[in-house]
Order: C-alpha cells, then sequence, then structure tokens
C-alpha cells in the first residue's frame, strides 16, 4: 500500500486519527478528529497538547499535557480505553473514548506515536441515565419496607453517596424559622467526620440561606476559590470538612421544609447530571418519609381497631350469650305459662257448659271475664314464644302459593265485631280471591290480622279502616326485598291518629311503642309489628310504614308474587335462611375495606408473582418471557406489589386527605414503571406484549383482591377500581418509557 493510499485511508476514518512524529508533534489530523475538537493544529509539541486543544480530565479538571495518551504514546508507552473531555471553542465539551500506542519501523525503533478515538458523549449519556433509572429503581425498593423515619433519612442518604461517590451526604429537616435544620443520620466515607446535630444554614453564609428560601440548588465546586463563600463564612466549612457542595431545597405549600446535601472534602466539578438526581433524591425521600409516617399512623390505627374489635367482638359475644339466655328463659316460661293458663281455660269451659250446676247471672259475668283474660295472657304468651323462636333462628314456615283474599277474609271476620262495636268502618278492596303469593297461609292470616287490630284499635269513633291487595312489578325504595319482582302486597290504611317520624323505624323493636297517652290505654306487649315484619322477612317479604302524625297510617305486607319466575321456590327459601340469621337492621362494617385489602394484597404477593409469570411464560402473546430468567421477568414487581398494597393502606385510612401521590400512584411506582419499559425495549419486547403483560398482572391482582376471606360487595369494587387505576398509570408510564427508547435506537 502507498503512502498517499494510507494516508487517503486515516483521512476517511470514523473515527478519530492523530499522528505525532518521532519528537512528539502533530503530524496528521483526520476529519472526524478536527470535527471532535473544532480545530486542527499540525506541529503542536507534546507539552501544548492539552491547552492547545482544551482537554479536561473526565472529571472536568484540567489534564496535564504529559499525562494525555498521546504523550504517553510518544514516550512508549500503549494506552487503552482512556476517556477525557474536549472543549471546543464554541464551549460545548464532548467526552472522548481513545487509544494511543508507539509507531515503530521494521527495525522497531520507535518512529512516532499514533492516537484513535471516537465521540463517546452519546453513549456516555445513556448509560449514565440507565444507571440513573436502576438506581432511582434500587433507591424507591430500598426505601419502601422502612417506616422508621431516621433509618429511612439514613438509607437515603448512604445510597446517594455511595452513588457519587462522595465524602458525605445527608437529609436534613427544616425547622419552622426555615433557618435551623437536624440531621439524625449521615453517609460518610473514609474518615470523614459525621455531622448528626442541629445546626443553621445562616452559620454557613448569607447566599445559601438566600438560594434555600428561593427553591435553588446551591453548589460551590471549591469553597476557597468561590465567591459565594465570604471568609468569615469559611470556618464553618473547615469545620465541616467542606471542599465543594450541593445542597438542594425541598419546598412544600410555599414553605422551606428540607434539603439534602452532599459534601466533597476536595474540590469537584459537579455536573448538571449530578445535581438534577440530588433533586430528584430529596423529592424522592420527602415522599416516602410522609409515607412511612402515613404507614406508621396507620398501624396504630390498626393495632387500636384491632383492640376495639376484639372488645366489640367481646361485647357482641357476651350479648349473643345473654340473647340466648334470654331467648331460652322466655320460651322455658312460655310453655310453663301456656300450661296453667290452658287449664284455667279449660275449667273455665267446664263450668260455662253447667258442669258443676247452672250460673247465676254474675257468675256468669265473672265467668266471661276470666275466659278474656286468660285468652288476652295466652295471646301475650304466645307472641313471646314467637319472638323467642324466631331470634333463636328455629322458627319454621311452610312456604306454598296462596291469594290474599282467605287471609284478609279471616282477618276481617276476627276483627269486625271489635271495629264495629268501636265504630270504625271496615272496607275491602281487591279483585276476585286477592293477589297470588308464596308464603305460609297461616303466618300472612297473622301478619294481616295484627294490621287489622292495630288500625281498628288507633282509628277513632266514625274512622275508616281500608284494606287493598295487588301485585306490582316492582316496590317501592325502600323496602328490604331480596330477588326480582313481581310483588304481592296488603295494604292496611287507617285515618286513626298516626305516628311521628322519629317513631317509624322503633315501632318495630321488640316492645317499644309510641309514648302517647292514646297507646298507653290501648295496651299491649310491643311485640305485634316485631313479630310481624319477621315474620315477613322469613317470608322473603317486608313490611313498610308510611304516616303522618294526626292523619293516619298506612302498613304494607309485601310477598313474592306466586309464579313469578322459575326457581322462586328457591329464591325463598334462600331469603329465609338470610332473614333468620340477621336482625331487623343492617349492619356496617366493622374494618375499613379498603385497608383491608392492602393488608390481603401484601400477603398475596408471592402468589401473585408466581402466578403471574407462569402465565407470561405460557402466554403466546408475550413470546419472550419463556426464555427470560425470574429476575428479568419479574423485573421490580415485589417492589411494585408491595407499594400498591401501601397505597392502599394508605388510602383506606386516610380517605380523601391521603397524599396525592398515592391516589396517583407513588414515586416508586412509577420509576420502576419507567424503567420497566424502557428494559422491555432492551430485551425486544413489542409494545403489545408490554400491554399483554399489564393484563395479565391486572387479572392476577384482581384474582387475589375477589380470593379473600373477609370484605366483599361494593368495598371489594371500590378497592378493585383503585388498584386498576394504579396499575393503569404504570401500564402508560411504562409504554411511554418504551416509546422514547424506540425513539432514541431509531
Amino acid at each position: 500500500m502507498t503512502p498517499e493510499l494510507a494516508h487517503a485511508a486515516l483521512a476517511q476514518l470514523a473515527e478519530g486519527v492523530i499522528v505525532a512524529d518521532a519528537g512528539g508533534r502533530i503530524a496528521f489530523v483526520n476529519e472526524a478528529a478536527t470535527l471532535m475538537h473544532g480545530v486542527s493544529h499540525l506541529g503542536v509539541a507534546p507539552e501544548a497538547y492539552a491547552e492547545t486543544y482544551h482537554l479536561l480530565t473526565e472529571d472536568g479538571r484540567p489534564y496535564p499535557s504529559e499525562d494525555l495518551p498521546l504523550a504517553r504514546a510518544v514516550r512508549g508507552t500503549a494506552v487503552r480505553d482512556e476517556r477525557w473531555r474536549i472543549r471546543r471553542p464554541d464551549g460545548s465539551e464532548i467526552l472522548a473514548l481513545g487509544s494511543a500506542c508507539p509507531v515503530r519501523d521494521a527495525s522497531g525503533r520507535q518512529v512516532g506515536a499514533v492516537l484513535t478515538l471516537r465521540d463517546h458523549t452519546a453513549r456516555e449519556a445513556a448509560e449514565a441515565a440507565e444507571r440513573r433509572a436502576r438506581f432511582l429503581a434500587d433507591f424507591g425498593t430500598a426505601l419502601q419496607p422502612l417506616t422508621d423515619p431516621d433509618a429511612l433519612m439514613a438509607t437515603a442518604a448512604q445510597l446517594l453517596g455511595s452513588h457519587l461517590g462522595a465524602d458525605r451526604c445527608a437529609y436534613a429537616e427544616v425547622e419552622a424559622d426555615q433557618d435551623h435544620f437536624s440531621i439524625t443520620g449521615n453517609y460518610t466515607r473514609g474518615d470523614t467526620s459525621s455531622i448528626v446535630g442541629r445546626f443553621s444554614f445562616s452559620a454557613f453564609g448569607a447566599e445559601v440561606l438566600r438560594l434555600m428560601h428561593a427553591n435553588v440548588a446551591y453548589v460551590v465546586e471549591d469553597v476557597a476559590a468561590d465567591p459565594q463563600v465570604t471568609a468569615a463564612d469559611r470556618a464553618a466549612y473547615e469545620q465541616t470538612q467542606i471542599a465543594a457542595v450541593i445542597c438542594v431545597p425541598l419546598h412544600k405549600a410555599g414553605r422551606f421544609v428540607a434539603a439534602m446535601a452532599v459534601h466533597q472534602r476536595a474540590t469537584r466539578r459537579w455536573t448538571p447530571e449530578e445535581i438534577e438526581l440530588v433533586t430528584t433524591v430529596v423529592q424522592r425521600c420527602w415522599e416516602s418519609l410522609e409515607r412511612a409516617r402515613a404507614l406508621r399512623s396507620l398501624r396504630a390505627r390498626e393495632l387500636e381497631l384491632t383492640d376495639r374489635t376484639a372488645a366489640a367482638e367481646e361485647a357482641r359475644r357476651e350479648a349473643a350469650e345473654a340473647n340466648m339466655a334470654k331467648s331460652a328463659f322466655l320460651a322455658t316460661m312460655s310453655h310453663e305459662l301456656r300450661t296453667p293458663i290452658n287449664a284455667i281455660m279449660g275449667y273455665a269451659q267446664l263450668i260455662e257448659f253447667g258442669i258443676a250446676g247452672p250460673l247465676t247471672p254474675d257468675q256468669r259475668t265473672y265467668l266471661e271475664r276470666l275466659t278474656a283474660s286468660s285468652q288476652h295472657l295466652l295471646g301475650i304468651v304466645s307472641e313471646i314464644l314467637d319472638l323467642s323462636r324466631i331470634e333463636a333462628g328455629v322458627f319454621r314456615i311452610a312456604p306454598a302459593d296462596a291469594t290474599t283474599g282467605t287471609a284478609v277474609q279471616a282477618a276481617v271476620d276476627l276483627a269486625l265485631p271489635i271495629a264495629d262495636a268501636r265504630g270504625v268502618r271496615v272496607t275491602v278492596q281487591q279483585e276476585g280471591t286477592g293477589a297470588p303469593y308464596v308464603g305460609d297461609e297461616d303466618r300472612v292470616r297473622q301478619v294481616v290480622l295484627n294490621l287489622l287490630s292495630n288500625a281498628v284499635k288507633f282509628t277513632p269513633v266514625g274512622g275508616t279502616v281500608t284494606i287493598s291487595c295487588a301485585t306490582v312489578d316492582q316496590a317501592p325504595p325502600g323496602t328490604q326485598l331480596h330477588g326480582s319482582g313481581p310483588w304481592s302486597y296488603v295494604q292496611v290504611c287507617d285515618t286513626g291518629v298516626g305516628i311521628p317520624p322519629e317513631e317509624h323505624g322503633r315501632i318495630f323493636t321488640p316492645f317499644h311503642q309510641v309514648d302517647s297517652g292514646h297507646t298507653r290505654r290501648q295496651g299491649g306487649t310491643g311485640l305485634g309489628l316485631t313479630i310481624s315484619r319477621r315474620l315477613a322477612r322469613l317470608m322473603g317479604g317486608d313490611i313498610t310504614v308510611a304516616s303522618v302524625a294526626g292523619e293516619g297510617s298506612t302498613f304494607t305486607l309485601w310477598l313474592p308474587a306466586a309464579g313469578r319466575a322459575a326457581g322462586a321456590a328457591e329464591q325463598l327459601e334462600t331469603a329465609l335462611e338470610r332473614a333468620t340469621r340477621a336482625t331487623v337492621e343492617d349492619g356496617r362494617a366493622d374494618a375499613p375495606e379498603m385497608a383491608a385489602a392492602g393488608s390481603h394484597l401484601r400477603r398475596a404477593i408471592d402468589d401473585i408473582v408466581q402466578a403471574f409469570t407462569d402465565r407470561l411464560r405460557a402466554d403466546p402473546l408475550t413470546p419472550r418471557a419463556g426464555a427470560m430468567r425470574t429476575p428479568e421477568l419479574e423485573d421490580h414487581l415485589t417492589s411494585m406489589l408491595g407499594d400498591l398494597a401501601q397505597s392502599l393502606l394508605i388510602v383506606g385510612s386516610a380517605g380523601a386527605d391521603a397524599d396525592p401521590l398515592l391516589t396517583d400512584s407513588s414515586v416508586i411506582q412509577r420509576t420502576i414503571a419507567e424503567f420497566h419499559g424502557a428494559r422491555r425495549y432492551a430485551q425486544g419486547w413489542s409494545a403489545e406484549a408490554v400491554q399483554r403483560e399489564y393484563q395479565l398482572l391486572r387479572e392476577e391482582t384482581a384474582r387475589a383482591l375477589r380470593g379473600r376471606p373477609r370484605g366483599g360487595g361494593a368495598a371489594t369494587g371500590e378497592a378493585l377500581r383503585a388498584l386498576t387505576g394504579l396499575i393503569d398509570r404504570a401500564e402508560a408510564i411504562s409504554l411511554r418509557a418504551w416509546q422514547r427508547a424506540a425513539a432514541g435506537r431509531g
């Protein structure tokens, strides 16, 4: 090859090439090297390399000419893959990666040296971005399980200080005066002294305090030479071994609340990327502290709730035992009382029949009063026995198809003599045999008679009581019915004294009576409406009331309509079981469902991860998953799920007051999601495969929540919606990161 051909080939290489002669002077610079340096000078001696080409060390310090790779090669030393910075005439800088070696002739005599170099700036930026993303993901993972604020601050300082190669790093919480601050834990390297304690920013100079209040980072590369540090301030820096510093403030709601500082004992040129990283870390440290404090508060509440729940459970147990004892006592006493009452009534009948001889008019009057009183007492005892059997869950009914006409007519026949005696008119409005229903005909008759008797009892002379029956497709709101319509009803409407609104719910409570003179005059046990409603609900129906004091009342018995749908009998049996277990009033859940869902999700993480990775490997839409190692496939999923669970716990505890970062996805979730998207692109995954991956994650987390042993219904749905929303946001972040990676590669 001719010298001309060699010269032309070197000139056109994409890599930069610089050749020095035997004396070390620059003899050749190709076009690529000229573009990198922004200048091209021939004849430059080795001692002038750095000054002529504006060369700096990788960390930005002046590069001694004698230490440059080409100068060392001129002296006979080969150098491989060394990095340095080139500052161009326009002020821009690039990072160069190069190698140099001596050039020898055929006899082995050194006749010069050659340097090859290439622009490493873009690759270094990409590697730095990946290191930053990995650091932030690991940072979030390390802080995520910590709940002690001091341990969290110390860990954050250790991670950032180690990553930056700093001599000291600390997170400081600022006091209300926005000057004094406290450091409870710091990272130190080597023999650098710790500065745990209480300090003030003003001790380090007015300028640092001004910048902290202005929410601007304070950056000093050389304390001895920087004009920001006055001579009077330097004593504080010397005492704390600070020669270079980055201090980034954090403001919340317009106030200076925290800061993160990185210290160097020697001068250091800080890069914009390092300053930006400290800014990011102080924000994330604050968020982690807020989350940790919220979790500690939540756990304290959980312990308090556990204690309260245990106390409430004990109280419920004692109440249940007392109720069972009461029911057993009432049942026993009812049986014991019915026997002598029946005997009294039997002997009274014998006397009435004249077994003991003829009766005088006075004796017959006394006997009638005895019989009436015995029947009244027997009715009270029967009501108490019915209630105790219902509460004990042993009351049984015999459902069958029937019509309301039979029960209504039987009730009217019994109540009409009393109504006539009181001057109350009773009318019935129904077509044919009435409305068809499914229920126990004897119990329906008992309920209708009770409602009709009450209406007659509380309606004054000249008033009216109207009974109507019909079938409708849907019952009005507020009726506690289970299943779909249609529904049959018996409605008893009177023009009596009415019931105040505040008493509408209480009248169905055992032994409760509306406190009025009229009620006291009429007497009664206060059990009739209680038993009637419970019988109605045992039959899959309900009793509702509408009343205005002074104008009258309307009581409605609702029952499942006969033949309304296939499986009506089974629906009624289910209603019977439900009503047997239920009390009159619905209870409330005794624990926050959202927090319970978060606790369950945290316990189920290992199962979710296993099921998720198994499905990923088997799914045809994620073909690259099958060959991947488990850590690569999971890619911080355990940390992500742990933080999702903590988000549910905190949202469940604080509700609308939860920190917005938790309802809008946490920093840990966002960081992991962003890193995940870029990694999946680098691993060759398509955007569609990433979307499928998140769909499988949603399915597995939903399956875990739905399978938890407690809670349910709307509350579980609320937790699922919150969890799905957080996963949706993570998916969007991952896809954007995937797209950015794809655009950068293109």
